[in-house]
């Protein structure tokens, strides 16, 4: 008698737990977000928020904002270039489109220039390009060397 009640409580326990993981299921149309944080002590254009001590402190975000099937991802943050004068710096996406495999890229770019030598650009939902894609490639360039170039660590690829 004394086992049978163990038991009873066991299965009990159980069931009351799997119902309670089941109630806290995350939904699969729900919209994951990554951080997005390019930026280090050796760096001169950065991409994060909350910039400070010559770096990005915080991440930026890229959210996948997935409706019906279909993703657009947006990616949220700011561009930093210190020692910018003449500088011209941008923030891109490489956006995977699934069906097609084609590439869809989205830019922002700014001159960077100023008294101080540091720019900052607010990026705010660039992407926003509907598509069954499940991958992006975030990158950050800059004209430093003459040319349009990644910056060193600049190239970044997040999953769904």
């Amino acid at each position: 008698m004394y086992r049978s009640r163990i038991i009873r409580a066991a299965a009990a326990a159980a069931t009351v737990g799997a119902l309670a993981l089941a109630g806290t299921a995350v939904p699969a149309s729900a919209a994951p977000i990554n951080d997005v944080l390019i930026s280090g002590p050796t760096f001169d254009t950065h991409f994060g928020t909350n910039f400070s001590a010559g770096e990005a402190q915080d991440p930026g975000t890229l959210d996948w904002n997935d409706s019906g099937g279909n993703q657009k991802p947006v990616l949220n943050g700011y561009l930093y270039a210190q020692q910018a004068a003449g500088v011209t710096a941008k923030v891109e996406m490489q956006i995977y489109d699934d069906a097609s495999h084609d590439t869809l890229i989205a830019t922002k770019q700014r001159t960077l220039s100023g008294a101080t030598g540091l720019g900052t650009l607010a990026i705010s939902n660039l992407g926003n390009v509907t598509c069954k894609c499940t991958h992006v490639h975030v990158r950050v360039l800059d004209d430093r060397t003459g040319t349009m170039q990644v910056v060193p660590g600049g190239d970044r690829f997040y999953n769904l």
